[in-house]
């Protein structure tokens, strides 16, 4: 097997049994790692900054400290007894394989539980290692895009948006917490952690117990010292969420918009005392907040619109809604405002509209509507009683408007019958119904407090017949 490795003349001599053995056994370090599974995670040269992720190689230490097993891509390449020293005031791990085909030394820089970092030659180069403890804890690097460490910056764990705890890299980019670490609660549930640094882009990024990650931080603005607000914008008269909405603070210079899902987050300063929520079609709204550094504080807005909604049904002449019916918006000038699809349910709705009159009109292929079209006023409020009824194309039918006589106003309500069948003017006087014969037929009208009327009609087989009447008010 090839040698990956050569023992310095110090180690020959010691395992040999020859020369000055002025070692002792570090207890501590044995202590720490039996038992464990020690994973490389980064290599770099020696005196080089630059760490390089690197996974291929892990080292199985015995319950009792006393031997190895080395792994190289999940292969057993040796195994062979392990020695914990201390030695000319270094830290040192030396590995000797039992067929001395792979034996190796590390001398220490620091460990702890949940890792170590020290120097080891590797295929006659001088490297460090950073090696990782495979166990339940949290753990990584983080490093700027040379690879080189970036100590000093804050890991901020978090299970969804609530803190679990808050970690510093050491000297070597390090961080890890075990499950039992002070201040950390409900480590098993964390799920994410954002990484802050002075002079770097804030880095986030899923994560689970157990892990171990290599972060590479990009260089640019960081929110250290923020806290982040985050939260869902719904409409008020709906309860959707809304896509788009601005969410910000102060004089607005930082914002973010909101999903389709109406989810946002923003990161705030905690001297902010107020969030604010806004959109084109949507009035503002503030709230108060407390911001602290590394929290998340959830605030949702609920938004009302601005300007007046317009709304209605397109129905047939058996009053069930009719889908797929163009409604068009237009205002006072002809331009188109808005136009809607209607669903199965016939219902259609026109929003943020501003206080004047806009023409209705709806189309679909196959039916004609009474009335087509209609002019409806604002007039300060929300307008939802609009209604329109279509018949098929090639019906028979009788289709009409009436009015008050007295004063020309579309009179709701009035009964309309004929040959049997019935049915009701719309609020705007506006009815169509289908004729089950055809010539001249009577038609009644009757409405309470108005003279009943009865019109003689000519029913025309395959149209439908439009007409207009006036009811007058009884004595």
């Amino acid at each position: 097997m090839k040698n990956y490795l050569l023992f310095f003349t110090v180690f020959v001599f010691f395992f040999s049994g020859c020369g000055k053995d002025d070692s002792e056994v570090n207890v501590v370090l044995r202590e720490t790692f039996k038992g464990e599974d020690l994973q490389l995670m980064a290599v770099r040269e020696s005196g080089n900054s630059s760490w390089t992720v690197q996974s291929d190689r892990s080292v199985t230490i015995s319950e009792d400290g006393s031997r190895f097993i080395f792994y190289e891509n999940q292969a057993n390449v040796s195994e062979g007894t392990v020695a914990w020293r201390k030695e000319g005031g270094k830290t040192k791990a030396s590995f000797k394989s039992d067929v001395d085909s792979l034996s190796f030394n590390i001398t220490i820089f620091s460990y702890d539980s949940e890792h170590l970092t020290g120097e080891i030659l590797w295929e006659e180069e001088l490297q460090e290692w950073l090696m990782v403890t495979s166990t339940t804890r949290l753990k990584g690097v983080v490093v700027d895009h040379a690879g080189n460490p970036v100590p000093g910056a804050s890991v901020v764990i978090k299970a969804s948006h609530e803190q679990v705890g808050v970690l510093e890299t050491d000297e070597f980019g390090f961080f890890g917490v075990n499950a039992d670490a002070d201040g950390f609660v409900n480590l098993q549930e964390a799920d994410n952690i954002v990484v802050y640094k002075e002079g770097f882009a804030d880095h986030s990024r899923d994560v689970s117990p157990g892990g171990h990650y290599f972060l590479v931080m990009d260089e640019g603005d960081s929110n250290f010292g923020d806290g982040i607000v985050y939260g869902y914008v719904t409409d008020a008269g709906s309860g959707k969420p809304l896509d788009g909405i601005a969410v910000s603070y102060g004089n607005g210079t930082e914002v973010v918009y909101t999903d389709p899902e109406g989810y946002y987050e923003l990161s705030v300063p905690t001297s902010e005392p107020s969030v604010y929520a806004f959109g084109e079609y949507h009035e503002r709204k503030t709230v108060d907040v407390t911001i602290e550094e590394f929290t998340d504080v959830r605030v949702d807005f609920i938004l009302t619109s601005s300007g007046f909604s317009l709304s209605g049904n397109v129905l047939d002449v058996n009053n069930a809604g009719v889908t797929g019916v163009q409604v068009l918006c237009k205002d006072k000038n002809g331009v188109i405002v808005d136009t809607y699809t209607t669903a199965a349910d016939g219902a259609f709705v026109f929003e943020h509209l501003e206080n004047e009159v806009f023409l209705v009109s709806v189309s679909v292929t196959g039916m004609q509507f009474f009335p087509a079209h209609q002019l409806v006023p604002m007039l300060g409020a929300d307008v939802s009683d609009i209604s329109f009824t279509g018949i098929a194309n090639g019906s028979t039918g009788i289709a009409g408007n009436i009015t008050n006589s007295d004063s020309g106003a579309p009179l709701t309500g009035v009964l309309v019958v004929c040959e049997g069948s019935s049915t009701l003017t719309d609020s705007n006087g506006y009815f169509v119904m289908e004729a089950k014969s055809t010539g001249k037929t009577t038609v009644s009208l009757a409405k309470d407090g108005f003279q009943p009327r009865y019109l003689q009609v000519p029913i025309t087989s395959g149209q439908v017949i439009y007409i207009t009447a006036s009811l007058t008010p009884s004595p």
